[in-house]
């Protein structure tokens, strides 16, 4: 799961992040107020950022280093970071680290687990165990990630051409992730329930709400249930 992509940081927050400004929308109207979301591959932590007027805690994790200090960079900015102790400011968390390794600790539960256009960019041999981990460890997932193309669907080319322009790692992830099935398929092997579906950017994303392995009685990560 390392990232060398060379659009990684301030490029990627001000050039390619607010093309995704739909999608961050679909998926906060997703999220439950109130709620405490982990947000797997976090990258500048825009949707992290966004869910804090929301949630009780968003927690953000991401392998890059460079994304990360972005990330951080921009809540220190929004004032997000130094008033974590305040009760009236909700609490958000962005942690550097493999997610492989941040999920290992069984105690960590959430409400809600956002996986936002990272499971293309995961290696395909860990890629259905870190799908697996997310829903594990919450009640509810959102994933949302490109949609398989149909044959001669004209978006592919763009698509395909884009993913091309990282680096060669990067791009046969991609093409592993739509040739293997995409989103349905990996959902399919996880044995995951989906409750909502959305198509956008004219066909080329989904966004998909699926129940998650954790029962509504356990305490989620941040919160406490009453005996």
């Amino acid at each position: 799961m390392t990232k060398t992509q060379w659009y990684e940081g301030e490029f990627y927050r001000r050039i390619i992040a607010p093309f995704l400004g739909d999608i961050r929308e679909i998926i906060f109207r997703m999220v439950p107020p109130g709620s405490t979301v982990i947000d797997i591959g976090s990258g500048t932590g825009d949707l992290v950022l966004k869910l804090a007027s929301k949630v009780k805690q968003a927690t953000g994790v991401e392998l890059s280093k460079v994304m990360h200090d972005t990330a951080l960079k921009a809540a220190r900015s929004a004032g997000l970071l130094d008033n974590a102790l305040d009760q009236d400011v909700p609490r958000i968390e962005l942690v550097h680290a493999d997610v492989r390794e941040y999920l290992g600790d069984s105690s960590k539960i959430f409400d809600l687990a956002v996986l936002s256009f990272c499971l293309h960019e995961i290696s395909p041999g860990i890629r259905l165990h870190v799908l697996e981990q997310a829903a594990a460890v919450s009640r509810e997932l959102i994933i949302a990630d490109f949609a398989r193309p149909g044959l001669f669907n004209p978006w592919w080319f763009t698509c395909a051409g884009t993913e091309a322009l990282s680096n060669i790692s990067h791009f046969r992830h991609f093409m592993d992730y739509v040739m293997a099935g995409g989103m349905e398929s990996l959902i399919e092997m996880a044995h995951l329930i989906p409750m909502e579906k959305i198509r956008t950017g004219a066909g080329r994303f989904v966004v998909m709400k699926l129940e998650g392995k954790v029962s509504p009685g356990v305490a989620s990560h941040g919160q406490h249930v009453s005996p």
